[in-house]
């Protein structure tokens, strides 16, 4: 018992010291312990928590710890795209499809791929392109592209703006995306959407395809989860063309075959 209460006490006195790092008001700490005891289901005000009860959801405080961890990652992808350019120029997304999009935007769609008979990428015309066009990229880094044109010319428009303005448009575009999806999960669950948006990003890879900007989301998650739905909704065409995006992620291409099994499985196991 003694021990739980530590570790609370700790906790609450962690959540203070964070926003004492801020400048807060005492008021604001106050407030962030009243967010505290309505996540896990406590009271904190209580003096040496003699009447708290010690039904504490477990669930609860992954949610608490989650929330914590997505307002702490998303202010680190911020900050990354905005104030530190090396860092920024060296992401996926800037050195490879923003790159691949000014190029195609300006008619330099032939210097996407190196020739047949190359046998590294050093020194192809995409990677001098990329070295040309990103003052900050480290020059030890080899910029390839090895996606379709297709996906150079979607990125056209975004390699209209400054590389770090153009990571930071994609990565809210792919967290608009990810949050499409916990959406739909939310709807065939019947959960709430912020929940399922938070515990996400526990999960490692969403953070860093947040974070590096790849197209795994928007390209592959996004068609995969809408294209579901649709077909849960009886509307076969449109989950077909929801799918049909999966292409230029053809990773996410094996998981659309295993809807129709997994569908007819799950059939014949309620009609038992």
């Amino acid at each position: 018992m003694l021990a739980v209460r530590s570790l609370l006490g700790r906790i609450g006195s962690w959540s203070t010291t964070i926003y004492c790092w801020t400048d807060c008001s005492k008021r604001s700490a106050q407030l962030l312990c009243r967010v505290f005891e309505k996540c896990v289901k406590i009271r904190l005000d209580q003096p040496d928590f003699d009447r708290v009860s010690m039904r504490i959801v477990p669930y609860r405080i992954l949610l608490f710890f989650a929330r914590t961890w997505t307002i702490l990652a998303t202010t680190l992808i911020i900050y990354s795209a905005l104030y530190l350019p090396e860092a920024a120029e060296s992401t996926d997304y800037v050195m490879t499809f923003y790159v691949a999009g000014h190029l195609a935007a300006s008619g330099r769609a032939t210097d996407l791929y190196p020739e047949t008979n190359v046998l590294s990428f050093t020194g192809s015309p995409f990677d001098k392109a990329a070295h040309a066009l990103l003052p900050h990229l480290p020059h030890n880094l080899t910029a390839a592209y090895m996606h379709s044109p297709l996906v150079a010319w979607i990125f056209s428009p975004l390699s209209r703006l400054a590389p770090n303005l153009s990571l930071l448009l994609w990565q809210g575009l792919s967290l608009v995306g990810l949050a499409i999806c916990c959406g739909t999960l939310a709807h065939i669950h019947d959960t709430k959407t912020s929940d399922i948006l938070f515990l996400s990003f526990l999960l490692f890879p969403i953070f860093i395809t947040l974070w590096i900007g790849q197209l795994s989301i928007v390209f592959g998650l996004l068609p995969l989860c809408t294209g579901f739905l649709l077909l849960m909704k009886s509307r076969p065409f449109l989950a077909g063309l929801a799918w049909s995006f999966v292409s230029l992620k053809p990773q996410y291409l094996p998981a659309v075959g295993l809807v129709d099994p997994g569908q007819r499985l799950a059939e014949r196991r309620l009609a038992r």
